[in-house]
């Protein structure tokens, strides 16, 4: 039998096991993972704004058609209901598309 040695606290004097404490942690923190993943999600190049009907990450540039004519390339974020309602915001920015029954809004901002 291993004896587990314990240690006072420097602050408060309360006793705890290390060994034990380091495995409850290192359980934590394999357990975070497990439900994190690898879930690394890149943003896709998207050439036609007006074609965006899944969730994700997507990016456009001045080759991109129907894009919002005051910004010159950016990021979106699309989170949707369905496949044919949502809303789809331009990151770092106020301005969004809304999405209803398949017909993407034109850009609209935040107040």
């Amino acid at each position: 039998m291993i004896d587990i040695k314990r240690m006072a606290d420097p602050t408060d004097g309360k006793y705890f096991y290390p060994q034990t404490h380091y495995l409850a942690v290192q359980g934590l923190t394999e357990y975070v993972n497990s439900l994190i993943g690898n879930k690394t999600e890149y943003a896709k190049y998207v050439k036609d704004l007006k074609s965006i009907n899944t969730p994700g990450l997507f990016y456009f540039d001045s080759n991109t058609v129907n894009k919002p004519a005051n910004i010159p390339k950016g990021i979106l974020q699309a989170i949707f209901i369905d496949e044919d309602n949502g809303m789809i915001e331009v990151l770092t920015t106020n301005y969004y598309f809304n999405v209803v029954n398949g017909v993407v809004s034109d850009i609209q901002e935040r107040m």
